[in-house]
């Protein structure tokens, strides 16, 4: 089915894109504003700009921290390495250039808020071609899922997620715009690469599905010579990106990971413990772990030579070897973290919270949460739902391949999507053990990209849908001017 072709009105984008703003303002920036608590990985971040909150770790956990000072005695380097600091650095660096003794997180709050409404204006330029009622409707689906303090709590905060969740967004706004367009066009390419090592390089885990995005550029624009360099170019840095980010990351950060996952997971969930120790290449020695993770006191993690060791003699690849061969304890594991991780989308450990607004320890806000809460239910209700949305997804996906009647690129970008967000699951699940409800994050984020892509779908796709917000949209009061009569519309009773 064609596109629409009407004249989008200046004042519905302007009126969507200031709601978007309000939206973030008031989370972000606004007084009441809020964010989220530090669960100790922030100085990986602020530490590299000499820069500190003025109680230490005090408030860890329990409240949200806005203020944060300079002082040499701060500097630390980690060997983290995260998209997120140099997203991070522009205001802290802008903020010490202007002589600033404190920063204030709302400033990168803002910046980050600044990527969102980029995202959400590529989103609402692509809905341009479907009418402005449809505009409309999708985008305020989009504003209701994606503006939930799930997420813009996280634009407050050091955490490497964020450049993840910002990364992803646009990227997937993006790609849909390069598929309406024939060919694509370099600036939307650029931009569309920029977002895409945004989010590879935000994590590790992330980092994992950067070849998604490469081969998305490869093939979308290798059937036009004038951008076949620009689409191997833009392949080639991010599967480099990709690459990278497995150089860089420190080998007792993924052992630490390991250690949690084989101690605080798999051992304890078998039937013979000291077997499963066994055949993850350690010996009796190591069995006085099983129970443990790396962050109680006491942990042979805290001592490098020990952690240096214990990665010597297991890794992933046994890891892989032990799943394969164990395929139930995989599936185990699976939906153990589907029934019990699932439901908190929001960390309830992670207060949303300042100190000073006088709200118990960890508590969390109520504010723009119903599309989390919403989701949350759904998750205690029936786990299992899930599974069912990811096959219809992928089994409509594939449907509209097949009749060629969908444009293929659009498709294909639902697809990757898809795979995604499977693919996080199964990592936040089956390589870690500890704060795997926040692990899942991105997973949810996935999810959510994938409901709000089919509800569109349905209203652009569906004359019957079409028909019914067209008439919703022309209705007095709504998109066209009021009867001559000069009589308001009726109220409900």
């Amino acid at each position: 089915m064609t596109a629409i072709r009407t004249p989008i009105p200046a004042w519905l984008e302007a009126l969507l894109l200031a709601l978007c703003a309000a939206v973030c303002s008031i989370q972000l920036l606004l007084p009441g504003y809020i964010g989220i608590a530090n669960n100790g990985d922030f100085g990986k971040v602020f530490a590299r700009f000499s820069c500190a909150p003025p109680d230490g770790a005090a408030s860890n956990f329990r409240f949200f921290v806005a203020d944060y000072d300079f002082a040499p005695r701060y500097y630390w380097k980690s060997d983290f390495v995260t998209s997120e600091i140099p997203l991070a650095g522009i205001p802290l660096l802008a903020a010490r250039a202007a002589g600033a003794r404190s920063f204030n997180i709302r400033w990168l709050g803002a910046l980050d808020a600044v990527l969102f409404l980029a995202a959400y204006y590529a989103l609402l330029m692509y809905l341009r071609r479907w009418g402005r009622a449809a505009q409309a409707a999708i985008g305020l689906l989009a504003l209701w899922i994606f503006g939930d303090v799930v997420y813009v709590a996280y634009f407050n905060s050091f955490f490497s997620d964020t450049p993840g969740i910002l990364g992803l967004l646009l990227m997937v706004a993006l790609g849909l715009r390069l598929s309406a367009q024939d060919p694509p066009r370099r600036i939307t390419l650029c931009l569309f690469a920029l977002s895409a090592l945004l989010f590879v390089c935000s994590k590790t885990q992330h980092g994992l599905w950067g070849f998604f995005p490469a081969l998305f550029a490869l093939g979308l624009t290798w059937r036009f010579s004038s951008r076949r360099i620009w689409g191997a170019l833009i392949c080639v840095v991010l599967l480099a990106a990709e690459a990278g980010m497995f150089m860089v990351t420190p080998a007792g950060y993924g052992n630490e990971a390991l250690f949690n996952l084989i101690f605080f997971k798999l051992a304890p969930g078998s039937r013979d413990p000291h077997a499963t120790v066994r055949a993850l290449g350690l010996g009796p020695a190591d069995y006085r772990w099983i129970g443990t993770h790396a962050f109680m006191a006491g942990s042979p993690v805290a001592n490098p030579a020990w952690l240096a060791d214990f990665g010597r003699r297991t890794g992933y690849p046994m890891v892989l070897r032990y799943y394969a061969r164990h395929p139930r304890t995989a599936l185990r594991v699976l939906a153990f973290d589907l029934r019990q991780n699932t439901p908190y989308m929001r960390p309830e450990n992670l207060s949303n919270f300042r100190k000073e607004q006088g709200h118990p320890p960890g508590a969390l806000t109520d504010r723009f949460a119903s599309w989390s809460n919403l989701r949350a239910r759904l998750f205690r209700r029936w786990p299992w739902h899930i599974v069912v949305w990811y096959l219809v997804w992928i089994g409509t996906a594939v449907v509209l391949l097949w009749n060629g009647r969908t444009r293929r690129a659009s498709v294909l970008v639902g697809l990757a999507v898809a795979a995604m967000g499977i693919g996080e699951f199964l990592t936040a699940s089956l390589a870690d053990a500890c704060e795997t409800y926040r692990h899942l994050l991105l997973f949810h984020l996935l999810t959510d990209v994938t409901v709000c892509l089919a509800i569109g779908w349905i209203l652009t796709r569906f004359p019957f849908f079409r028909r019914g917000i067209i008439q919703i949209w022309k209705s007095p009061g709504w998109g066209t001017a009021p009867s001559s009569s000069g009589c308001p519309p009726a109220k409900l009773s």
